[in-house]
């Protein structure tokens, strides 16, 4: 009988400790200490067909450059566009650095954007947590069309935190190849934003045109200009796959010229 009731307390603490353990459910059907299956938030389909009409399009990213905004809503999609050349191998990745902590993305990639201005609505790749933590990664992405492309981050339960998402080239051939033809004058996207902020600065203000002029192409002027004809969502003009670097150096200047010119400055 004493053996008997030995070997009951024996066992009795292991059962109160199996008991205790692992198995244990929470509400949701997770085992407690660990999360609910990972949901991967991909952009709703719409009506159009083009993946662009369901998120936000937040600009263009440059190859080798980077974007950092934050979640406003649960859930939220927020679009990027980006070029590249035929045959260009991509890495983009949420990054660590620059992205809340505890933050959950799903990463998704669309295109070529079409004539008719569409992504199309079925992903070319997407990922859930292969970055830092819950964060998202796609490696060596190969595009084998060249063009322009749509890439999106998304959140659940993000709402108020920022990210990083970073954009670089894995072959050392991605940055697309521009006609140099583009940047010969002053495209209408940058030259009608000139003229307006010069002749609304002069009535505003009363001030010359050489002093409207000044105040309108000073050093952070060219950058406010690329951005809105580049990055304002829609059809951006060709000259936009060279990125800003070029249009700082080639088509920037002769902007200038023009209004020099037109202006007798």
């Amino acid at each position: 009988m004493l053996r008997k009731r030995l070997q009951s307390w024996l066992v009795l603490p292991a059962l109160m400790l199996w008991g205790c353990g692992p198995a244990q459910e929470s509400e949701d059907g997770a085992p407690y200490g660990e999360s609910a299956q990972p949901m991967l938030y991909a952009p709703p389909a719409t009506a159009s067909g083009n993946v662009l009409d369901s998120t936000a399009y937040m600009g263009r990213v440059e190859l080798g450059g980077a974007a950092q905004t934050r979640f406003t809503a649960n859930p939220q999609y927020l679009s990027f566009g980006f070029s590249v050349r035929p045959g260009a191998q991509v890495k983009l990745e949420v990054t660590h650095l620059g992205s809340s902590m505890y933050l959950d993305t799903g990463l998704f990639v669309y295109g070529p954007r079409r004539a008719d201005g569409s992504y199309g609505g079925a992903a070319l790749a997407q990922d859930d947590d292969s970055g830092y933590g819950q964060l998202s990664r796609v490696d060596a992405l190969t595009l084998a069309q060249g063009g322009d492309y749509l890439v999106v981050v998304s959140t659940g339960t993000g709402a108020g935190k920022q990210f990083r998402l970073q954009l670089d080239c894995a072959n050392g051939a991605c940055a697309p190849v521009v006609d140099p033809a583009l940047y010969r004058r002053c495209d209408w996207e940058v030259a009608l934003p000139i003229k307006e902020c010069v002749e609304s600065t002069v009535d505003e203000y009363g001030v010359s045109l050489a002093e409207a002029y000044d105040s309108c192409t000073g050093p952070d002027d060219a950058h406010a200009f690329y951005r809105e004809a580049c990055q304002a969502g829609g059809t951006a003009p060709d000259w936009c796959q060279g990125g800003e670097a070029q249009f700082t150096l080639r088509m920037w200047p002769v902007c200038q010229d023009h209004f020099q010119t037109d202006y007798g400055l």
